[in-house]
């Protein structure tokens, strides 16, 4: 007798669904994978927000931008400050970094001209053997959210930079107050132009006494966070109260955000008095371009 055998048929495998802090395979989760949402935490929020400070104004301007998940680079090709660098998204394995910074050189420092900055959340090698030279380590702080704010005193004059003439006062102010020594301090547009008042994101304010621009803040909001991003006092205007009053405008700019921002040592202990919590300290190296 010939029996003939039974069909069978192979059910698909369950969805493998993961489980709180693993990915999709099972692997544990640091956090700052690039498939992980941006809010998985505030710094991981503020470093993606940090970065569009930067890249939605160069865009605006024309400039540079490459994003790779590793890093981001914003680039406007001239001297102008801040607007030349990068920013690392995500911590790297100890073997890792010369073959990404050889990426991120290669992504920033050709083709341009002037000074450029690389941010890090994290500690990092000595990388003064590439030609980087230490900045620093700033503190990261964080207010959870804005707070009231008073009127300025009466010789005191706060004014929104809507135009091109208050543009033009605010970067007077950064670049001789913070001082960007390599951008020209005489040539109006050196840094920027009235092109990124276009970006509904950025808010920036110039503080006036008797009618001369004394003090300049800045904040750009990006993934639900104020980001701080500049705040200068012209040295004779200095110990007077000014970044005290442009620090409370940003907050109030955006009372129901968290304002997280990179504070210089000296302007952390005002900033703690203003609610500020510090989280933790970040690394900054500065490197010159070569000759072209």
């Amino acid at each position: 007798m010939t029996t003939t055998p039974r069909a069978t048929t192979s059910a698909s495998p369950p969805p493998v669904v993961p489980r709180p802090g693993e990915d999709p395979v099972g692997h544990l989760v640091t956090g700052w994978e690039p498939y992980r949402p941006v809010a998985d935490g505030i710094v991981r929020r503020f470093v993606h927000a940090y970065a569009s400070s930067f890249v939605g104004p160069v865009q605006r301007l024309g400039g540079h931008v490459v994003r790779r998940d590793r890093y981001v680079v914003w680039d406007l090709g001239r001297p102008s400050g801040l607007f030349d660098g990068a920013l690392l998204l995500q911590p790297l394995p100890v073997d890792g970094w010369p073959r990404v910074l050889a990426a991120l050189e290669a992504d920033l420092l050709p083709g341009g001209e002037g000074e450029v900055a690389l941010f890090s959340p994290w500690p990092t090698p000595d990388l003064r053997d590439r030609g980087w030279r230490l900045a620093g380590h700033p503190p990261l702080l964080l207010r959870p959210q804005g707070m009231p704010e008073p009127p300025p005193p009466p010789w005191l004059e706060i004014s929104a930079v809507t135009d091109a003439a208050r543009l033009a006062d605010w970067e007077h102010v950064a670049v001789t107050g913070y001082p960007f020594r390599e951008v020209p301090g005489d040539r109006v547009g050196a840094m920027v132009d009235a092109r990124i008042l276009d970006d509904p994101r950025l808010h920036a304010w110039v503080a006036y006494v008797e009618g001369r621009p004394a003090a300049i803040g800045a904040s750009y909001v990006a993934h639900g966070v104020n980001v701080f991003t500049l705040g200068v006092t012209l040295p004779e205007h200095r110990g007077r109260g000014l970044w005290h009053v442009l620090t409370r405008r940003r907050l109030a700019a955006c009372p129901a955000l968290p304002a997280v921002g990179l504070f210089s040592d000296h302007s952390r202990s005002p900033a703690e008095g203003l609610g500020f919590l510090p989280l933790e300290r970040w690394t900054v190296w500065l490197r010159d371009r070569p000759p072209r």
